[in-house]
C-alpha cells in the first residue's frame, strides 16, 4: 500500500528528481490515483514548479504546491537570508503538507537540492522526512560520484529518519567509465533497498508526449518505487 506521502530527494541538484516527480505523478495519476506533486520549497526560479504543474493541471495552485519560492539559486535557507526573508518554521511546513494530504493521495515532495540542503531556520528535508508517514525515494545520476552520495543518502534516510528508501539511478547524456557499474555496486552495497535504473530519456523528457510514453514504458520501475 502507498504511504501518504512519498518524498523524492536527490543526491545533488540536477539530478533528475523533478523528472522522477512528474513520472512517478503520471504513472499514479494513470492508475487512477488523486496523487499531487509539490515542491514546497524551490530556488532559482519557477520551471521546476510548471513541469509539475503540466502533470496535474487545475489540482492545486501554484501557491499550494509551492508555498516558498526564492530568486536565487541556492538552498533556500541561505537564499532567503540573502533576500531578507524569515524562513517559515518546520511546523508550518508540515501542516501544510497535512492539509494537502487531506485532498490528495498520495503527495508527492519533492525536495531542494539533496536532502541535507538547509531548507530553513535549524532543519532540512530529513527533518520533514522525520516528521511525516512517507517512503523516500533517492534520485541519483549515473556518473562517477554517485557511489558515495547515494548510500550516504540512504545510510541517513534509513538510520536516522527510519524510513523506507528506495534508488532512483537516472541515465546521465554523457556516461563515463563508472556508468557501467554503478547499478551493480549500488545494489551490493545498499542490500535490502530497491535499487532501479532508467536510462537517459532525451533532450526534453518533460513534454508532455515523452511522459506520457515513458510512463508507459517504465511501467514496471515506476511501480515498484511505489509498492
Amino acid at each position: 500500500m502507498t504511504k501518504p506521502f512519498i518524498v523524492v530527494t536527490g543526491t545533488d541538484t540536477g539530478v533528475g528528481k523533478t523528472l522522477a516527480a512528474c513520472m512517478l505523478t503520471c504513472h499514479l495519476r494513470a492508475k487512477g490515483m488523486n496523487a499531487l506533486a509539490c515542491k514546497p520549497f524551490a530556488s532559482g526560479g519557477r520551471r521546476d514548479i510548471r513541469l509539475l504543474q503540466a502533470v496535474q493541471p487545475g489540482c492545486a495552485t501554484d501557491e499550494e504546491i509551492c508555498p516558498y519560492g526564492y530568486e536565487l539559486a541556492l538552498a533556500p535557507w541561505v537564499a532567503a537570508r540573502l533576500a531578507h526573508r524569515r524562513s517559515p518554521r518546520l511546523a508550518l511546513v508540515t501542516r501544510h503538507l497535512r492539509d494537502l494530504s487531506k485532498r490528495f493521495y498520495p503527495v508527492i515532495i519533492e525536495g531542494c537540492g539533496g536532502l541535507r540542503a538547509p531548507l530553513g531556520e535549524g532543519y532540512d528535508l530529513l527533518d520533514i522526512v522525520q516528521k511525516l508517514d512517507c517512503a523516500v525515494v533517492v534520485v541519483a545520476a549515473n556518473r562517477l560520484g554517485t557511489l558515495n552520495h547515494t548510500v550516504l543518502t540512504v545510510q541517513a534516510v534509513q538510520s536516522q529518519a527510519r524510513k523506507p528508501a528506495k534508488v532512483l539511478l537516472m541515465g546521465v547524456r554523457n556516461p563515463d567509465i563508472s556508468s557501467r557499474s554503478n547499478l551493480l555496486i549500488l545494489r551490493r552495497l545498499l542490500k535490502g533497498c530497491a535499487v532501479l535504473e532508467m536510462p537517459y530519456l532525451g533532450l526534453r523528457p518533460e513534454t508532455a508526449a515523452a511522459l506520457k510514453k515513458n510512463c508507459k514504458k517504465f511501467e514496471k520501475a515506476l511501480a515498484r518505487l511505489v509498492e
